[in-house]
């Protein structure tokens, strides 16, 4: 039941860092420009599944991070989709092609299989930080919000704010 739980918690991501890791391996050496933006990617994709985890086991995570897990979950699912298609595009499995103009075909559709998922992840990388820095920017904002409110509290000169802020806590 708990693994159900993780893997819904987490939704792709646990296969798409597996599949990541495919990607950096042996098989995959001839694409040597992905490979900075493959490693990059996965380190990004860590930190958010050790977020995702952590929200599995809250009991009432807030709105913000009900929205960022869901933000999070359906770009790993696109993220799974492009790896497929990728690995899928570029499989040794083929037919070796007989003439020269089946080499040039397959030669040139690798070629543009190559390009695809290398924007691809580009874009999907970009998505991924800017989906961060976004979450980074509301749980900012909460923290000097709740910051704020503590020091008008306790440092300051004004006792119509300390009043204000002592009655709504006692509303809480």
């Amino acid at each position: 039941m708990e693994a159900a739980l993780v893997s819904a918690a987490t939704g792709a991501l646990k296969p798409v860092l597996g599949k990541l890791a495919t990607l950096l391996g042996d098989e995959y050496k001839r694409f040597k420009g992905m490979h900075i933006e493959i490693k990059s990617l996965s380190r990004e994709l860590v930190a958010m599944e050790a977020f995702l985890l952590k929200m599995s086991e809250e009991e009432d995570p807030d709105v913000q991070d009900k929205v960022w897990m869901n933000e999070v979950r359906e770009l790993s699912y696109d993220m799974e989709d492009s790896i497929d298609d990728f690995m899928q595009s570029v499989s040794s499995e083929d037919k070796k092609p007989d003439g020269i103009l089946e080499k040039m075909k397959n030669s040139l559709g690798k070629m543009k299989a190559r390009r695809r998922i290398g924007n691809e992840i580009g874009d999907l990388k970009k998505q991924i930080i800017e989906a961060a820095q976004r979450n980074e920017r509301c749980v900012n904002a909460r923290a000097s919000e709740a910051g704020l409110y503590r020091r008008i509290w306790w440092d300051g000169q004004d006792n119509s704010c300390k009043s204000s802020v002592s009655r709504s806590q006692r509303r809480i």
